[in-house]
Parts: C-alpha cells; structure tokens; sequence
C-alpha cells in the first residue's frame, strides 16, 4: 500500500511541476522585457525547462 502512495504522489508531483511551464508563457513577453532579450530566446527558456522536466521525469 506505501508504494501505491508513493507513485501517485509522484504523478501528482510531475503533473503539478510540468503544468506550471504554462505559467511562464502567459507573461513571457513581460519577462523577454525584463531580461533585455527577445521573446523567441525567452520561450527557450520553457524548452528546456519541458526537456529537463521530461528526462528527470523519465529518470527517477
């Protein structure tokens, strides 16, 4: 039964964590703004942060 909690605890987690990288898009022009760079170099930003979300998923 622990490890029946456990892995749903983890899916909860990785849902939680990957969902938020939509957060980021909705104000990705104001944080392009704020860091003096261009919109397409900030949206990189949630590349790599869905690619590292999804190998650490895949990984642990």
């Amino acid at each position: 039964m622990q490890n029946t909690v456990k892995i749903y605890m983890l899916a909860f987690i990785s849902f939680f964590v990957s969902t938020s990288e939509y957060v980021i898009a909705g104000s990705l022009d104001n944080i392009a703004q704020w860091a003096h760079i261009s919109v397409a170099a900030a949206g990189q930003l949630i590349t790599v942060f869905a690619i590292a979300n999804a190998i650490g998923s895949h990984y642990s």
